[in-house]
């Protein structure tokens, strides 16, 4: 419904509190998906070919190599891991250096959950442009799983990847409706990103579900005005 990918433009590049910097084509550069897993599904879909390499950051979403697998690609893995209390979820400390040295000829994209479930951590503007740099140094896409955008707690802040400087034509933003709202049963969910990354994707999306329920997506684009 053309309610809800105008709804979502709004939302992250309006007038009000412009959360990526810039303006957002509801009708090029969003594409609202059956909940963020399709979001996810279309996007591996679109970009990556048999061969493809995805760097995942563990632990992570149990459909992320999933994905990856069934689009032909080979998961690799890059850990969290606990410097300190282990039970301070911004104690688990992505090592830059491990994911630089994960990157090959053979690399397509980087997939990022943040805030990231689990362990709740909140990436610092320091640590994404440290992940940006590495994107960009290699030419590599970077998929942003946001889902969780809402539930920040502690005076931390989510940093939207695709606000740093130079990232927005490289990254994909996917967020749902579900997490944000309760309502994971709706499955709506959106991609946000340049028209060209944009359009692929929706010709996945196309030919892969076809459409979304345009009742969820009316009341999901309300809420989102609202």
């Amino acid at each position: 419904a053309v309610v809800s990918t105008q709804s979502t433009g709004s939302f992250y590049g309006g007038e009000g509190e412009n959360r990526l910097g810039r303006k957002i084509d509801g009708l090029n550069e969003v594409v609202v998906t059956v909940g963020a897993s399709e979001a996810l599904f279309s996007t591996m879909q679109a970009f990556i070919n048999p061969g493809d390499e995805v760097i995942l950051i563990e632990p992570f979403y149990d459909s992320y190599p999933a994905d990856v697998i069934v689009a032909g690609g080979v998961p690799k893995y890059v850990p969290l891991r606990p410097q300190g209390d282990p039970y301070n979820a911004q104690n688990w400390k992505l090592d830059i250096n491990e994911l630089e040295k994960t990157v090959t000829p053979k690399t397509k994209m980087i997939l990022l959950n943040t805030p990231q479930n689990v362990p709740g951590k909140v990436y610092t503007v320091d640590e994404l442009e440290e992940i940006a740099k590495i994107a960009k140094r290699h030419d590599l896409l970077v998929v942003c799983d946001e889902v969780y955008e809402w539930l920040v707690y502690d005076n931390f802040k989510h940093t939207h990847m695709a606000s740093l400087k130079d990232m927005w034509e490289r990254t994909i933003t996917i967020s749902s409706a579900g997490k944000t709202f309760s309502v994971t049963g709706f499955k709506i969910g959106w991609v946000v990103a340049p028209r060209h990354l944009c359009t692929a994707i929706q010709m996945v999306h196309q030919w892969n579900i076809f459409s979304v329920a345009t009742p969820f997506q009316e009341s999901i684009g309300n809420t989102l005005e609202d």
